[in-house]
């Protein structure tokens, strides 16, 4: 979880700096409101995560045309962690939609 770590050494000053230039102070304390711990940027990024799925699996069955494909397919990453990967292509509203997804097994 190291990259987390960048939003408060190095992303949160920056995005303060640029609000104190571009618009007033009073938005800087706003910043300071934000909750960067790693815990929260994880478990955020996992709720976001859940939605897009969500979301795809939604538009799927609503779909007029059923008409999709999905691969899955199984790797281990360099720390021998069991990943699924799962590659969907559908129709949504006349559109061809392509979406990707990873889960840790």
């Amino acid at each position: 979880m190291k990259p987390h770590l960048i939003a408060d050494g190095l992303l949160c000053p920056t995005a303060k700096h640029i609000v104190l230039f571009m618009i007033r102070e009073e938005y800087v304390n706003k910043l300071n409101g934000m909750y960067t711990s790693v815990d929260t940027v994880h478990r955020r990024i996992a709720d976001i995560s859940a939605d897009i799925l969500d979301k795809m699996i939604q538009e799927i069955k609503s779909s007029i045309l059923l008409i999709f494909s999905i691969k899955l397919y199984e790797s281990t990453d360099v720390k021998n962690g069991s990943k699924l990967l799962a590659y969907a292509r559908y129709i949504h509203d006349s559109v061809l939609k392509t979406c990707f997804s990873s889960v840790n097994l």
